[in-house]
């Protein structure tokens, strides 16, 4: 559960995700049957009882949500929104008569607008649901958001604020949900702001309930909001429209992840409930990754401070959901020895939680024959050396397989060090257990082998020693034996004299490793 909440901070505060959203969904999933199978463990923390918080310790003025603002249950496959819709239809007794209405699921920050007898006097992020963010100053500059309205009494509009996809080269940020927290995460709004969308997907007003969703976004739409494309049907089409939806994702001009289907009839909506985290009258169902082939032009491992060696395959660009995808992360050298990635080879890359760039597989059939060539280019500017000593000597690689440095002009320097005492090297995790069995590249295997062949054999202390005495000349031969006979007189006398008792064989040592 820890993980969870850490997760969700990095997800919703941080908005450094380092996890796929398919990875969170899934742990969020266990917690949910561990729940289920016993509700006594269910605390109120839990991430089944809260939703995903943004809120932040920066001095920005705080504002109440009149209903709560509640996050959305998700399926990752369409037998999770198959089983839904039939328990959903049992509940209320419709079986078969039930209309739902299909919408994009948009990729940004959940915000609330409320209007007073027409004019814009609120803007806040969903938060902890109880309370968000003010945004006031931040909407107030977005030319999509309406400034007057001409609906009486009060009006609260809530959606999404989103970096539209052509925006986002403009913008310089990485993908559009980081952008769009960014400049919403600003105290002072820059110009940028302007640059983000924001789309209502939902409408409500104290003097003009609205009896069904697509009514409430007709009349959204009639007051100047953008809204996402929306589709109605019968529970029997859901399915097919999903696929729809996926066909037409990469050519949506704002950032989605997936599709969220509604009971069009609010009331009905309403009478299913809801939890601490989600209403149970609709359900998100998220896409799988798009993805693409492409072309390994070279790969590179970049060597952090700690020591950690991440590969990174660089890519012939591709197009992916309007994105250029260049270069992705390989983590390690041992996942990229699993999944094969060799320079020249054609890999299946997409975009893990439509974020960040991912290689899923190597396509065989194009797989090079000189697999053993690729060359590992130098990304390791000050990386610590074996020994834990920063290395600020240009052009090197720390491997600390080997236990050195080893500079790419030049022939290897390597520590002495045993080959079977690889994984012992200071600084190298030693996490696994095979990591001495781990084979270095094949550059560094070649390279090891000729700095072995051309420095002599090292030896222990103790062949040194027998090394040098059998190399001795005659001379200090002799200048030793003196020197034990000398030892031997001056221990005699000092007894006889002294009358002291001192071990004479610790003086004969001293005075011939003296004369010695």
């Amino acid at each position: 559960m820890d993980r969870c909440k850490q997760l969700s901070y990095e997800y919703y505060v941080m908005s450094k995700p380092s996890v796929s959203d398919a990875q969170f969904d899934a742990l969020v999933s266990e917690i949910e049957q561990t729940e289920a199978e016993h509700p006594e463990w269910t605390l109120a923390d839990s991430p089944t009882q809260q939703v995903g918080s943004d809120l932040q310790d920066n001095g920005r003025r705080l504002i109440a949500h009149r209903t709560r603002m509640l996050s959305c249950q998700k399926a990752q496959t369409q037998e999770a929104v198959s089983k839904w819709i039939n328990t959903t239809e049992k509940k209320l007794k419709k079986v078969n008569d039930l209309h739902y209405v299909l919408e994009w699921k948009l990729d940004g920050i959940s915000c609330s607008l409320v209007y007073l007898d027409g004019k814009l006097i609120s803007a806040a992020t969903r938060g902890d649901k109880d309370k968000g963010q003010d945004l006031l100053s931040h909407v107030q500059v977005m030319p999509s958001v309406p400034k007057q309205i001409t609906m009486a009494g009060r009006v609260e509009v809530r959606g999404e604020i989103v970096c539209p996809k052509a925006e986002l080269p403009k913008l310089g940020y990485k993908d559009c949900r980081t952008a769009a927290s960014a400049l919403t995460n600003q105290m002072v709004p820059t110009s940028e702001v302007s640059q983000l969308v924001f789309m209502a997907w939902q409408m409500d007003s104290d003097y003009q309930p609205f009896g069904t969703e697509t009514a409430s976004i007709d009349v959204a739409q009639e007051q100047g909001f953008m809204t996402t494309d929306r589709k109605g049907c019968w529970g029997e089409k859901v399915l097919q429209l999903l696929d729809e939806f996926e066909a037409k994702r990469e050519a949506y001009p704002y950032p989605t992840d997936g599709v969220v289907i509604k009971i069009d009839h609010k009331p009905l909506a309403d009478s299913m409930g809801c939890t601490e985290h989600h209403p149970k009258g609709n359900i998100a169902y998220k896409f799988t990754a798009c993805k693409a082939l492409t072309k390994v032009l070279r790969i590179e491992v970049k060597v952090a401070e700690s020591g950690r060696r991440t590969p990174v395959a660089y890519l012939q660009p591709v197009m992916i959901m309007g994105r250029e995808v260049s270069k992705a992360s390989l983590y390690s050298e041992r996942k990229m020895e699993e999944l094969g990635v060799t320079e020249g080879c054609t890999v299946e890359v997409g975009l893990s939680n439509d974020v960040t760039p991912k290689v899923y597989r190597v396509v065989k059939d194009n797989l090079t024959t000189e697999t053993d060539e690729h060359i590992y280019s130098n990304h390791t500017e000050n990386a610590p050396a074996a020994a834990g000593e920063a290395n600020t000597e240009p052009n090197f690689i720390t491997d600390f397989t080997l236990g050195g440095a080893v500079r790419e002009d030049s022939e290897p320097i390597f520590e002495n060090i045993d080959e079977d005492d690889r994984g012992q090297v200071p600084g190298r995790s030693q996490t696994r257990e095979n990591v001495a069995a781990r084979d270095p590249s094949p550059v560094i295997q070649r390279r090891k082998k000729k700095a072995a062949e051309s420095q002599p054999q090292q030896l222990s202390l103790f062949d040194e020693q027998l090394q040098e005495e059998q190399e001795e000349p005659a001379a200090n031969k002799l200048m030793r034996g003196a020197g034990y006979l000398v030892a031997a007189s001056v221990a005699i006398i000092l007894v006889y004299q002294t009358g002291l008792i001192i071990p004479l064989g610790l003086i004969g040592l001293a005075t011939s490793g003296l004369l010695r």
